[in-house]
């Protein structure tokens, strides 16, 4: 990793409870971030919250 590289953080169950409150505090301290859930409608309402918050890091999502 070189210094423009951000940490990367998987957060499992991160569309709701304390996986969204991790996801958004690691997004705020400049993370990339990879959310896990199983509800796939619920992770891209996250996902484009967490986008539309600014930041350059990347925000991605897996429903399983």
């Amino acid at each position: 990793m070189n210094d423009k590289t951000p940490p990367l953080a998987l957060i499992t169950g991160g569309s709701s409870g304390l996986g969204l409150a991790m996801a958004r505090r690691l997004r705020a301290q400049g993370h990339a971030l990879l959310l896990i859930a199983r509800d796939p409608v619920k992770l891209a309402r996250v996902r484009d919250e967490l986008k539309a918050d600014g930041g350059a890091a990347a925000v991605d999502t897996l429903a399983c």
